[in-house]
């Protein structure tokens, strides 16, 4: 028999999975992809990029195309849905579905007659998107319980915001290196900003009147402005194609954000002396600098050519980022209980491997088929001690579809899915671990699963 203090602990630890869910999202490298041919394979196109999303792919084919004055990739739709389901969690499941339109690559030549044999390509891309709003409410009747014997109501409201843009825009430098070589470098100027808002608010009234209140709200917010550099290596052996990248850490260049944290409780007898004792505990503050850094990465991939078809595949490896503070307030008291906390926004992220398959098929002179699978690990760190991701999300994307010619246009028809699902481990939850382990409770196991559907249109033009 569950008493209102337990329905409390089971509504926060279903809470904290649905904003681990949310949070896990920045992990992922490999979630976007850019280009019409580049997108239907998955980006695994490092050693055989066909168009100028090797501004971001691998700068070195630069050198080699001659073709494409400009590329825009219109919007591709995601349709996202996430499911939270727990084991004893009051037998719930709590679901979200969202459509979101994400931009893509819009790319071009820049004049470089001055410049023999080299060339200057721009680009922007929307490197991360991502925007989930997910709540529950819930009015329930509690059967009586050792600590409740006449029963009760309890009422309860979870709200958890989080959004996620980051952009960057780019001026790629390429030059040939003999006739089957080339090199390039993009120089990026990235922006990023993120909020991540968490309100969760719950009532238990017993029959004895004696009201029970839980209140907590956090807000973190930040934006950055940071460079980055990425460099590659094309080597065009028809029919085999290679290249080499490496993308450096970002240097910061400025930020600004906030931090906020306002958690209250009334009713609860916590020692033990049957009063009620009062908890509040509340801080702010704002025009924080914020620093936002990134990791080393190195790619590498293949394409061989053999009659009408195309094998690619490619690898990239990303260093993990030791642990450090996005938003590092000032110490502040608790108001309760006299001791100094600090309520700082901090991340760190684990190395990751992601790699991918795609297969090319051209049917005729305008008419091109393609098939992928790839990989898109999470560099959450398992029991990390941070607090803005901790999620161990693993997500792979399975996208297919078509380019099909009309002049120096190309069409792009495809649809791309990709799912996920995890375990939260118990470490992940030390807190809500303890808590339970008080009113003689475990941790139920709870499982979340991800799903997107991708549905690609996109239209490029060579000048």
């Amino acid at each position: 028999m569950r008493s209102y203090r337990e329905y409390i602990l089971l509504s926060f630890l279903l809470g904290t999975l649905l904003s681990t869910s949310v949070r896990a999202q920045d992990t992922h490298y490999w979630n976007l992809h850019y280009g019409t041919q580049s997108t239907l394979l998955g980006g695994a196109v490092i050693g055989s990029v066909a168009d100028l999303s090797a501004t971001y792919y691998n700068p070195g084919w630069l050198a080699l195309k001659k073709d494409a004055g400009l590329i825009l990739s219109a919007r591709v739709y995601d349709v996202n849905t996430l499911e939270v389901e727990g084991n004893g969690v009051q037998d719930r499941k709590i679901s979200t579905i969202g459509i979101t339109p994400s931009p893509s690559l819009i790319a071009g030549r820049l004049p470089s007659d001055s410049l023999i044999g080299q060339k200057l390509t721009y680009s922007f891309i929307t490197r991360q998107l991502f925007d989930s709003p997910l709540e529950t409410r819930g009015v329930l009747n509690l059967d009586p319980g050792p600590t409740m014997p006449d029963g009760g109501t309890l009422t309860e409201e979870a709200v958890f915001l989080a959004d996620l843009a980051e952009y960057w825009g780019g001026i790629s430098w390429s030059n040939p290196l003999g006739e089957r070589v080339g090199f390039g470098v993009t120089s990026y100027i990235a922006f990023r900003t993120q909020r991540k808002r968490a309100d969760l608010s719950f009532k238990a009234l017993p029959d004895s009147n004696d009201l029970v209140t839980v209140h907590g709200t956090t807000d973190y917010y930040y934006y950055n402005v940071r460079l980055l550099w990425k460099a590659g290596l094309a080597f065009d052996w028809s029919p085999l194609y290679l290249g080499v990248t490496v993308t450096t850490p970002s240097l910061s260049l400025f930020g600004s954000g906030h931090t906020y944290l306002n958690a209250s409780a009334n009713g609860i007898d916590g020692d033990g002396d049957g009063d009620s004792d009062p908890v509040l505990e509340a801080d702010y503050q704002d025009e924080l600098s914020a620093t936002y850094k990134s990791s080393w990465a190195i790619g590498a991939g293949a394409g061989y050519a053999f009659g009408r078809f195309m094998l690619n595949f490619s690898a990239e490896w990303y260093a993990s980022v030791p642990a450090y503070a996005i938003l590092d307030p000032e110490e502040f008291v608790n108001q309760t209980t006299g001791e100094v906390s600090k309520n700082a926004l901090t991340v760190e992220y684990d190395q990751v491997l992601n790699y991918g398959i795609g297969v090319q098929v051209t049917a005729t002179e305008t008419m091109d088929f393609f098939l992928s699978y790839v990989t898109d690990f999470s560099a959450a760190v398992p029991g990390t001690t941070t607090n803005l991701t901790v999620s161990t999300w693993d997500i792979r994307h399975i996208t297919g579809g078509g380019v099909f010619s009309f002049g120096r246009a190309d069409v792009t028809i495809g649809l791309g899915y990709a799912f996920g699902s995890s375990r939260i481990p118990k470490n992940e939850l030390p807190l809500l671990e303890g808590a339970f382990a008080r009113i003689g409770q475990t941790i139920p196991v709870l499982t979340a699963t991800s799903r997107r559907v991708k549905i690609i249109f996109a239209f490029s033009f060579a000048l």
